[in-house]
């Protein structure tokens, strides 16, 4: 007989391992600060005369922290307060003061003002040339009590030459740290936000929050009335509004000179104030000058300026000139009635007569995605609305540039597209891969629409389409792509497509891509329209016929017998297929499937 033994004992739970952990706590000048409670888990001890202490028989993962009344305490080399710990540790602590004037440091760019306090944060003001960092959060509603209706807590930091004191010239780190709850009711010198005036400074990682600016100023932004001369980096700006003022822009009134860079708003409301003021007003900025803008973003931005005398009005920029724009983006709404509206910029311009400024007039990859509702200034003769921008004025240069936009237009704006409601001027524009893919809804009669832009100076279009529906009203002129405005010459336009469906009243001129009035015929080659009920297929003027080498429409959804270009007509099948395309480069430019763009041909770029 086998016996089999079981030892049925209970496991023996492993004793803990205690272990003891120490430090100081010293003040950023490396003062000790004695009587300072430290905590670790359920122990605490105080430091002694020299800051220092210890904690034994501890086990297990603890957080330790240190208390003081009137300090902010944080592990060194962080902005944490706090830290975890499960075995034998040194912690240093440093403690800023939250009763002085600033928390620690000396005001040099090595020894920055250390903020801690909202107190500490308004006392910039008095120190316009000094640098700053700060490390928590502040609500501004600490320095004025919260009441039920919008009450003042912040006045402009920075003034204009020559007033004392002057514009802020120092530098500010928020190290990624919110301000919360501003309030500005009231400019200084005619500038209000945050900053009123900013010249020559560096300002970088702060974020703000549920901020009010409502002032009847000249120049207003959320983050700054005004930019001279200054770089700035990465400011977020999230659940805010800013109204009133003459010049309004979302994050400032103006910028000159400057570089802003990697900067984001969110769920911000920009708006003009329908009686008086809102000339100007742009989602992020209303006049740029001379600036760069690079990865710069606006998400669930509102722009609104009903004010009937409103000149320029943009999604991301009022009027912009000499200036450059790249990796920037509008998402949102505008609700607007002005002279130039655009979805990025209202009005684009090069000025010779300021050779010194810094001249780098381009847009390179940015886009605009929302809604437009746009109207006519009605003391002026003229209105031109564009998806992307209202009106070019010798700005050469617009690359990557799309537009995903839904735009409705009344009060008889003049003219109404896709991408660029105008393009004028002496020196030669150039659009490479741009596009419109959207609506247009104009409802008023004698209107004028087109897919992508208008133009009465020489422009190149080059790998850009238009992909839309279009509606009008009576007597309206509708081209898919192009509309040319008298003898210009240089016009030229190459591998682009228009598609869509257009429906117009009685009385319309409508053509498939292009319609001009001139003897000066513009280059257009390698292109094609799929636009359903047009007037003329391809190409309407008004004098005589063009001629359009390489270029094909649909007939089989165009319903039109004339045209005034040599473009071929191809039945639907034809046009989806490759081999219809003779001489066309299927390898670097275009491409055909008949999963994309319902099998007609597109542009390599457009699914990059």
């Amino acid at each position: 007989m086998v016996f089999f033994l079981f030892n049925c004992a209970a496991p023996i739970t492993p004793i803990p391992v205690e272990y003891s952990i120490e430090g100081t706590v010293k003040m950023w000048d490396g003062s000790p600060l004695p009587n300072v409670t430290v905590k670790a888990g359920t122990k605490q001890t105080e430091t002694d005369a020299d800051g220092k202490w210890s904690i034994t028989g501890l086990t297990g993962t603890v957080t330790v922290s240190a208390e003081l009344q009137d300090y902010y305490i944080v592990v060194t080399g962080t902005v944490n307060p706090n830290k975890q710990v499960s075995s034998a540790a040194t912690i240093d602590f440093t403690t800023y003061s939250e009763t002085d004037d600033f928390g620690g440091g000396t005001g040099t760019e090595n020894d920055p003002y250390i903020i801690v306090t909202a107190q500490q944060l308004n006392n910039i003001r008095d120190n316009l040339d000094k640098h700053f960092k700060q490390i928590k959060n502040i609500d501004l509603n600490d320095l004025k009590s919260k009441l039920g209706t919008p009450v003042a807590n912040w006045e402009p930091v920075g003034r204009d030459f020559p007033v004392s004191p002057v514009p802020f010239t120092g530098s500010y780190n928020g190290m990624g740290f919110e301000i919360q709850n501003m309030v500005v009711l009231s400019e200084v010198d005619g500038y209000t936000g945050f900053f009123g005036l900013v010249s020559e400074a560096s300002i970088t990682n702060i974020v703000f929050k549920n901020a009010t600016v409502d002032c009847d100023a000249s120049y207003s932004g959320i983050f700054a009335g005004g930019l001279n001369d200054s770089v700035i980096d990465r400011i977020i700006i999230e659940n805010s509004s800013v109204s009133q003022s003459s010049c309004i822009g979302g994050f400032a009134g103006y910028t000159s000179g400057s570089t802003i860079t990697n900067c984001e708003m969110e769920d911000v409301t920009v708006m003009a104030n329908p009686d008086s003021g809102g000339y100007r007003v742009g989602g992020f900025v209303q006049d740029a000058s001379g600036s760069w803008f690079e990865s710069c973003s606006l998400k669930g931005v509102e722009v609104h300026s009903s004010n009937s005398s409103s000149e320029y009005v943009g999604g991301f920029v009022a009027n912009s000139g000499i200036s450059g724009f790249k990796d920037c983006s509008f998402e949102g709404t505008i609700n607007a009635t002005a002279t130039y509206i655009g979805g990025f910029v209202g009005y684009a311009s090069w000025h010779e007569e300021e050779p010194e400024k810094m001249s780098f007039d381009s847009f390179e990859n940015c886009s605009v995605s929302g809604q437009m509702s746009a109207g006519r200034n009605p003391s002026y003769m003229d209105g031109y609305v564009g998806g992307f921008v209202g009106w070019i004025k010798d700005v050469p240069n617009f690359v990557y540039c799309t537009v995903q936009m839904d735009i409705t237009v009344d009060l008889n704006a003049t003219t109404v597209a896709g991408f660029a409601g105008s393009i004028d001027g002496s020196k030669e524009v150039g659009i490479f891969r741009c596009s419109f893919e959207g609506s247009i809804n104009a409802p008023d009669d004698f209107i004028h629409v087109s897919g992508f832009a208008f133009t009465y100076s020489n422009v190149s279009f080059d790998q850009c389409y238009a992909d839309f529906a279009i509606q009008t009203d009576d007597k309206a002129e509708i081209s898919g792509f192009l509309t040319m405005i008298g003898d210009v010459s240089g016009v030229s336009v190459t591998n682009s497509y228009a598609k869509g469906t257009l429906n117009s009243g009685t009385g319309s001129t409508s053509a498939g891509f292009i319609i001009m009035s001139s003897d000066v015929h513009p280059t257009v080659e390698k292109c094609y329209s799929a636009v359903k009920d047009v007037g003329c297929a391809f190409l309407y003027n008004y004098y005589g016929e063009v001629t359009t080498p390489d270029c094909y429409y649909d007939s089989e959804i165009c319903n039109s017998v004339d045209d005034f270009s040599t473009a071929i007509g191809k039945t639907t099948t034809e046009m989806k297929t490759q081999s219809t395309y003779t001489g066309w480069d299927f390898d670097e430019i275009w491409d055909i499937n008949p999963s994309i763009n319902e099998g007609y041909p597109y542009l390599i770029w457009e699914v990059w």
